[in-house]
């Protein structure tokens, strides 16, 4: 097989945090195995176990980096039978766990890379605006469906009609380290797998070929417009309790929206977190201002803004607006312009 040299780094996001030496660890293992390739840390501060905010920073962030060997590791299964794996699309190889922490990222390769916010592509998003607004967001899921479904069919190299990807088992141990530790398989894996990709090892090496439909996924987030309004739900929590949505910048246009104006916002619908249902949250309705940033407002107050990724968020200028509203990641919210 060929060899591979047109990575330009390795990325690195983990849950390990910073208070112990697993991080640098896995840096020494990519050091002594690729010494002339950039590793380059996105988080290591996912909070512990939390797969979909690592999923979510993931997706959000490999697009600004350069074409590369893309590291995650927030594994809570780790020395189970889940799978290692090895993903590749068009911003590289994704090597981690076989849990959903590479998939949004995965599926949302699309041209050249990059995210919704600058292609104006749905990617992850479902369904279209423009055809649920025309015939329902329960018929336009379907049809979704239906052509992704006939597209992997067609190719099974391809994952529900976005980017495509190519998927592999990590089951060549020649490309670990001995001994493997049972809790520490980004060191002794996914690390050594990573670098040698990076310094131009053929993918086909690392083990056998999978079918992409075989991997884990995670939910895709549930975003609609419809009938004046817009649903959807939040995707992700930062440190400063920001709480972003899966709601875009062009449905907040679509609906109307304007800098300066007002958005009602309607909480309670129910929260769903890592595809679980939990219960009805205690249902409230407000107004908040829709504002270019959180010093727009007065310290203290909510505000609405579309974030640096282009989807709306809630903040509290110098406040934790997740806390306020008590919002955890899948939670529910429908949002229209306020009169």
């Amino acid at each position: 097989m060929g060899r591979d040299t047109t990575y330009q780094c390795i990325t690195f996001l983990t849950d390990y945090g910073l208070e112990d030496g697993f991080v640098a660890a896995c840096h020494g293992v990519a050091a002594r195995l690729a010494p002339h390739v950039r590793v380059m840390d996105i988080t290591h501060l996912v909070p512990p176990g939390d797969v979909r905010r690592g999923a979510a920073v993931l997706a959000q962030t490999v697009p600004y980096m350069p074409r590369g060997v893309h590291v995650a590791v927030v594994d809570p299964g780790v020395g189970t039978a889940r799978r290692g794996i090895a993903v590749a699309g068009a911003a590289g190889v994704f090597v981690g766990p076989d849990n959903g922490l590479l998939s949004w990222a995965a599926r949302g390769l699309t041209a050249g890379g990059l995210h919704p916010h600058i292609t104006g592509s749905p990617s992850l998003l479902r369904p279209d605006a423009d055809v649920a607004e025309e015939v329902g967001a329960d018929v336009a899921e379907e049809v979704g469906a239906e052509v992704g479904a006939e597209v992997a069919a067609q190719d099974p190299g391809r994952v529900s009609g976005d980017g495509e990807v190519r998927a592999y088992e990590l089951a060549n141990p020649k490309l670990w380290l001995e001994p493997v530790s049972a809790t520490f398989h980004g060191r002794d894996i996914f690390t050594p797998v990573a670098a040698q990709l990076a310094g131009g090892l053929d993918i086909g090496l690392v083990g056998p070929e999978l079918d992409p439909r075989s991997l884990v996924t995670l939910p895709t987030p549930m975003r609609r417009v419809q009938h004046g309004g817009a649903e959807g739900e939040v995707l992700s929590v930062d440190r400063f309790g920001n709480v972003q949505m899966s709601l875009t910048l062009a449905d907040l246009d679509q609906l109307g929206a304007r800098i300066g104006g007002a958005l009602m916002v309607a909480l309670g619908v129910s929260a769903r977190v890592q595809g679980n249902t939990h219960a009805p949250q205690r249902r409230r309705t407000f107004t908040v201002p829709y504002r270019e940033t959180f010093g727009s407002v007065a310290p203290g107050e909510l505000v609405a803004y579309a974030d640096s990724a282009g989807c709306l968020a809630l903040a509290v200028n110098s406040g934790d607006a997740a806390q306020r509203l008590g919002l955890p990641p899948g939670a529910r919210i429908r949002i229209s312009v306020a009169e």
